[in-house]
């Protein structure tokens, strides 16, 4: 009998003068319709792992509290149990349509794909196929809110696979490893990968082979990985202090902070749109999203700036407007109730313990300095591991500009504050 079964029988027969024969049906006489206190079954619907309680013998519905683990904090034992999801899912055949709709499906692209006509489903392909059209979530307001979204479905859809509300995804401050990126425990057999070029071969990622195309990555010398990062310590002081208004937060995650940059030193396809074909993706992306949160959460006082989304939009790929995911940090709960309308989650970010104890008396400053990329993967490594170089329109060009005055010149969202308190755009620029 599936848990969850089980549980909504116990809950009836607490309700009557019965009890549970053998073959599983409940023997009694109903005497009232009293509430019971529970959580719903992780089938993907608005109340998806959502708690109850009760008052005059009604639900009250609760919201599903998603609180996620620096990785430093995951034992092997819980990281191997998410690797094999992953891999289960990858194997989900994506011709095959979903058993139900729920808020997180994908609809694949018929006009680029006709032969392949319906939904996706929730395979692992529908999240790449998704992210690879996402263009407007990149160098725009959309950035923040698009990949909060897409982070909230993958984790709602390993829920559902898994039987487990309590799983979430794991997230990586690499600003605490920014002295030891590539010698992290994030980059070995256990996790996400050896540190090495050409196809991914263990880790969580090894053999996830694409239509023939092995998973590739190729990152630069481990020296040089080393000093692409800002300390954590550095991130967090500008969050608290200099970052004022969204756009400023937005742009300092997504350029000053690494986010670039990540995909910028591991190369390969975390260089283009098809980056989700990488499970580090999810890792990186956490830390992303918990960035946000924490400033978020820093100014919780100030919901008319933590609430602000520039010139944020609708999102196409999930219906409904960006500011749907742009929700105000919850005092009460220690969250971000989201989506901000008819919420049925509530996210945030635990405290890495491992790093904490690493460093009781706080953690040296260092800002990032100049970002040193992988080698061009796209051309060589492909060739050098005997596969096909793909589409080059492929490539996502925001990862390979780095440089903060670059990057300001290819902004098309208007002037923005930087983390020194200039103002920045294109008209700005005096270089």
């Amino acid at each position: 009998m599936q848990r969850w079964a089980c549980l909504a029988l116990v809950a009836e027969a607490l309700t009557t003068h019965a009890e549970i024969k053998a073959d599983g049906r409940v023997a009694g006489t109903l005497i009232s319709q009293a509430c019971v206190p529970g959580t719903h079954e992780p089938d993907g619907s608005h109340r998806h792992c959502r708690p109850w309680t009760c008052d005059n013998g009604q639900k009250v519905w609760g919201l599903h509290r998603r609180e996620r683990r620096e990785i430093h904090d995951w034992t092997d034992a819980e990281f191997a149990e998410l690797a094999g999801l992953f891999r289960r899912l990858k194997k989900v055949d994506f011709r095959r349509k979903p058993a139900k709709v729920y808020p997180g499906h994908f609809g694949f692209d018929e006009e680029e794909h006709p032969e392949l006509k319906g939904d996706l489903g929730t395979s692992y392909v529908a999240f790449t196929e998704r992210h690879l059209h996402s263009h407007h979530a990149h160098m725009s307001d959309d950035f923040l809110p698009w990949h909060r979204r897409i982070l909230a479905d993958m984790e709602t859809q390993l829920q559902i696979m898994s039987g487990d509300c309590s799983l979430t995804l794991p997230y990586w401050n690499w600003g605490y490893d920014a002295d030891n990126f590539a010698t992290s425990v994030v980059f070995t057999e256990k996790r996400y990968g050896s540190w090495k070029g050409g196809c991914v071969t263990d880790g969580i990622g090894g053999k996830f082979d694409y239509f023939n195309d092995c998973l590739i990555r190729d990152p630069p010398k481990v020296e040089d990985a080393n000093r692409n990062f800002p300390s954590w310590s550095y991130m967090e002081k500008v969050l608290q202090h200099r970052t004022k208004d969204f756009r400023g937060v937005s742009q300092s995650i997504e350029v000053d902070f690494g986010h670039n940059c990540f995909h910028c030193t591991l190369n390969g396809y975390m260089l283009t749109h098809m980056s989700t074909r990488d499970p580090i993706f999810w890792l990186h992306h956490g830390m992303i999203d918990h960035m946000w949160t924490y400033w978020q959460n820093f100014h919780q006082d100030n919901t008319t700036l933590v609430t602000g989304c520039g010139s944020c939009s609708e999102l196409p790929d999930f219906g409904g407007p960006a500011t749907n995911w742009v929700s105000a940090w919850d005092k009460t709960q220690g969250c971000v109730p989201l989506p901000k309308e008819k919420p049925y989650m509530c996210v945030a970010y635990a405290e890495a313990k491992f790093f904490k104890q690493k460093f009781p008396q706080g953690q040296p400053e260092r800002a990032a300095g100049r970002c040193t990329c992988g080698g061009d993967l796209n051309v060589v490594n492909l060739q050098r591991a005997g596969k096909p170089v793909p589409d080059q329109e492929l490539v996502n060009p925001d990862h390979r500009s780095l440089h903060p005055e670059r990057q300001a010149r290819q902004l098309h969202r208007g002037p923005w504050t930087d983390h020194e308190g200039h103002i920045r755009g294109p008209e700005h620029e005096h270089m």
